[in-house]
C-alpha cells in the first residue's frame, strides 16, 4: 500500500522522468519533442515548421513564431514578419 490513501502508485507518476539532452534543449530546462515539431504546422499557411533558436520558422511564408517556456505560440499576433515586424501591428489612438 502507498501513502495515498491506501491506494497504489501509478510507477510513472511517482517520480518525474528528465528528458536526455539533446539538440532541442532550452535554457530553462524545456525540450520541444521532436515528434512534437513534426506534426507543428504555421497556422495561416499550414506549411511544417523549422526551430531555430527560440523560434519556430515557417518554411512557406517564413514568419517567426516564439517559444516561451519550452511551449511555442502559434498565435499570428504573436509571430513575427520576416523582416522582423510583428504581425499585429500598432494600433492608433486617431
Amino acid at each position: 500500500m502507498s501513502p495515498l490513501h491506501g491506494r497504489p502508485i501509478i510507477p510513472w507518476l511517482a517520480a518525474p522522468v528528465q528528458p536526455e539532452p539533446g539538440p532541442l534543449d532550452w535554457p530553462g530546462g524545456f525540450v520541444l519533442d521532436e515528434e512534437l515539431l513534426r506534426i507543428l504546422a504555421c497556422p495561416l499557411c499550414i506549411a511544417p515548421l523549422t526551430e531555430t533558436g527560440e523560434r519556430l520558422v515557417c518554411q512557406q511564408c517564413g514568419r517567426r513564431y516564439p517559444i516561451r517556456h519550452g511551449i511555442p505560440v502559434l498565435l499570428l499576433d504573436e509571430a513575427e514578419l520576416p523582416g522582423g515586424e510583428r504581425q499585429g501591428g500598432a494600433a492608433s489612438d486617431a
